[in-house]
């Protein structure tokens, strides 16, 4: 049986929400490099999101299409703006692993694209993001896709040791393993979880 420790990003691992820096940025990006055609897009984008025509996967996808090729450059500056947001309770929560036949993996509903860049400052064994827009069918890694893609990966017979996490999107995850830690939860995500698992808040 394959052990396993899961770590969420945004919100856990980095304290922000990262891809809505990231969409922030590559506005600026595309205004300071000249890229009047992905700001163009990037513009309507936000603009139907904003009059309900899009929910917000859709939005996150188109976003992805125009920003996920940028300079690689610009991803490591990117992803070393997000670095600075680590957070170190949860590194130290990770460490914790270090010498134990346990294999300590990152789940994120984050894009690939930058969490690649940025996860190559930690060990993690594994990282499971949201793939490339243009990868065949397509989806989101977040909910029960985050169970189902370690099960894809690993095979059925794991056993989720711990997760880490900050939000109710990781319930899947979160009933399945033997010790939660919760990082700042909302009083929205401590409603949701109420009664179903003990769990600890970091």
């Amino acid at each position: 049986m394959t052990k396993i420790v899961v770590v969420d990003m945004d919100g856990c691992l980095c304290s922000l929400n990262s891809f809505r820096y990231w969409l922030v940025f590559a506005f600026l990006f595309s205004l300071i490099s000249f890229r009047w055609l992905a700001l163009f897009k990037l513009c309507v984008i936000v603009a139907l999101r904003i009059i309900g025509r899009v929910g917000r996967v859709q939005m996150k996808r188109d976003v992805l299409a125009v920003t996920e090729n940028f300079p690689g450059f610009y991803i490591k500056w990117f992803s070393r703006f997000l670095f600075r947001f680590t957070n170190s309770s949860v590194l130290a929560e990770m460490q914790r692993y270090d010498d134990l036949p346990v294999l300590v993996v990152l789940s994120t509903a984050a894009p690939t694209c930058y969490v690649s860049e940025y996860t190559s400052h930690f060990d993690f064994a594994h990282v499971f993001a949201t793939p490339s827009v243009h990868e065949d069918g397509w989806k989101e890694n977040i909910g029960r896709e985050k169970l189902e893609s370690l099960e894809r990966f690993y095979g059925k017979d794991i056993s989720l040791i711990c997760v880490i996490s900050d939000h109710h999107d990781d319930l899947p995850l979160l009933l399945n393993a033997e010790k939660r830690l919760l990082v700042k939860p909302s009083s929205t995500t401590l409603k949701s979880i109420a009664g179903r698992f003990k769990f600890d808040i970091i």
